[in-house]
């Protein structure tokens, strides 16, 4: 944990001494509540209503821009899930520390890198309490459907395994000040990450977990607000059961677990330059 707290100031303080007189600076507060908190993973982690919030700043110098985000997921009722084995109501269930570079000057795609700390509050520290990923991930663009790929290595709990989420986006203009985004999704893992979180034997197979498609909306309420709301559709390739553990041994432990998901949410952004 020590190791993991020096490389979250060390990223911090290389953020803040990047910035200069000539850079373009946005902050962002992203508050949202929604009827489930399912990861990028596709696993419903707790099937409640949570506030999920978001504290974000990029620095923008010319085609490179820096972000360091803050991001945690806020029980709103006694629901228990995987990450929450006891009423957790009120309290933060996971928190998450991001670092990402992007290069946007290629004509045909932009191209991220990143690290990502998870924090999972209410698990015990020094096994599964926390994780971390690496990842690269590119953007197609000037294409319809705006297709993109990121790929991640667990670097910590998860076996250091590998595994990838892959999307397809479009918008539909409603109005000049209102579109509808479109999306769909596919995650994929390799043999280990999938043991670890797709698996309730500890054997699965590399391939494709889960598949996601969502629509949303926003609005903007003032220069720097704006309100948004979304629905999606989550859903597993193998709903045979999920981090070692069948869907009924989950149910029988008290916790509920899913194998499809639909998540209604709505938003409050603030962005400020």
């Amino acid at each position: 944990m020590k190791v993991t707290k020096l490389k979250v100031t060390v990223m911090v303080l290389l953020l803040a001494c990047a910035v200069s007189a000539e850079d373009d600076i946005t902050v962002r507060v992203n508050n949202t509540i929604a009827s489930a908190f399912v990861a990028a993973t596709g696993i419903n982690w707790v099937n409640g209503p949570v506030l999920m919030t978001d504290v974000g700043t990029t620095i923008t110098r010319g085609d490179h821009a820096f972000s360091g985000i803050y991001w945690q997921v806020l029980n709103l009722d006694d629901s228990r899930g995987y990450d929450n084995p006891a009423d957790a109501s009120g309290d933060v269930t996971e928190r998450d520390f991001i670092f990402d570079y992007t290069y946007s000057g290629c004509d045909s795609a932009d191209v991220s890198l990143g690290y990502i700390y998870y924090d999972f509050v209410q698990m015990p520290r020094g096994g599964n309490g926390n994780t971390e990923d690496v990842y690269a991930g590119v953007t197609l663009k000037n294409l319809p459907l705006s297709p993109s790929a990121t790929v991640l290595y667990d670097i910590d709990s998860a076996n250091e395994g590998v595994w990838g989420n892959f999307a397809v986006s479009h918008s539909l203009d409603v109005t000049e000040d209102n579109a509808i985004d479109l999306w769909a999704k596919a995650v994929w893992s390799g043999g280990d990450y999938g043991a670890y979180y797709f698996s309730h034997d500890g054997l699965s197979d590399s391939g494709f977990q889960a598949y996601a498609v969502g629509a949303s909306t926003s609005m903007p309420l003032c220069d720097a607000v704006s309100a948004s709301i979304g629905v999606a559709y989550w859903t597993f390739a193998n709903d045979d059961g999920v981090l070692g553990r069948t869907h009924a041994a989950w149910e029988a432990a008290g916790i509920e677990s899913k194998d499809d998901t639909v998540v209604v949410s709505a938003s409050l952004n603030i962005m400020l330059k």
